[in-house]
C-alpha cells in the first residue's frame, strides 16, 4: 500500500518527533502501535516515486532520493536509541506501564531477547553436570564452521542485526538459529564472521 504525499509527510514528522523524545528521555516513550509499518510504507512510497522519476525527471530524482536518505538516517538514530533501552529493559520482568508502552514488534524482540538471556543465565547457574553436545552442522547447513578454539578467547560481544534467515549454527556455547531482522548481541569473534558474510549488520549503540 502506497502513501499519499500528505501522509509520508506525516510519517517523516512523527519520526523526527520520536528521535527528539528518544534523545530526551531516559524511560521508553509510547509510540503508535503503528510506527514502524508506516515508516516501512513511507520508504516504500517513495522509492516507488524514485524509480518511477529516475528517467524522466532526474532533478525531482535526486530529491527524493535525498529524503529517502534522510528518513533512513533518522530511523537508524531513533533505532539505536531506542533499542538500547530495550536491551536495558530485557534483563527484568517488564510489566504494567512499562509493558503497554511497547508496539507488537518490541514486544516479540523483548520476548526473544530474554529466552536468550535466560538461557545464558541457566549455563551459568546449571549444577547437573550434564553435558550436551551439538548437532554437527551439514552440508545443506552451508557448511558454517563453528569460530575456532583460538578466537574464542575474545569474550566481547556485539550488538547485531541478522539480514538473511539463516540455518542453525552451533557454536561452543551451544546453537543458534538465526532469523531476519532479529536483534541479538554474539561475541565478537562469531558477530565478525556474520557480518564478512553479509548475512549481519553491526549495531552502533
Amino acid at each position: 500500500m502506497t502513501l499519499t504525499p500528505i501522509q509520508v509527510d506525516k510519517v517523516c514528522t512523527d519520526l523526527q518527533t520520536a528521535v527528539r523524545v528518544e534523545k530526551s528521555s531516559k524511560k521508553v516513550r509510547k509510540i503508535e502501535s503503528d510506527f514502524y509499518r508506516s515508516v516501512l510504507e513511507a520508504l516504500r512510497t517513495l522509492r516507488i516515486e524514485a524509480d518511477g522519476a529516475v528517467a524522466s525527471d532526474i532533478e525531482k530524482y535526486m530529491k527524493i532520493k535525498e529524503r529517502i536518505k534522510q528518513v533512513e538516517t533518522d530511523f537508524t538514530v531513533f533505532f539505536q536509541l531506542r533499542f538500547s533501552k530495550l536491551m536495558r529493559l530485557s534483563l527484568h520482568e517488564v510489566e504494567g506501564e512499562e509493558w503497554n508502552q511497547l508496539t507488537s514488534e518490541e514486544k516479540e524482540f523483548l520476548e526473544k531477547q530474554k529466552q536468550i538471556i535466560q538461557d545464558v543465565m541457566r549455563r551459568f547457574t546449571d549444577t547437573s553436570g550434564r553435558e550436551t553436545t551439538p548437532p554437527a552442522v551439514t552440508k545443506e547447513e552451508m557448511e558454517i564452521q563453528p569460530v575456532s578454539e583460538q578466537k574464542r578467547v575474545d569474550d566481547n560481544y556485539v550488538l547485531l542485526r541478522i539480514t538473511s534467515d539463516l540455518p542453525p549454527i552451533s557454536q561452543p556455547e551451544g546453537d543458534y538459529v538465526l532469523r531476519n531482522n532479529d536483534i541479538i548481541h554474539l561475541k565478537e569473534s562469531f558477530a565478525n564472521m556474520l557480518i564478512s558474510r553479509k548475512w549481519a549488520e553491526k549495531i552502533q549503540v
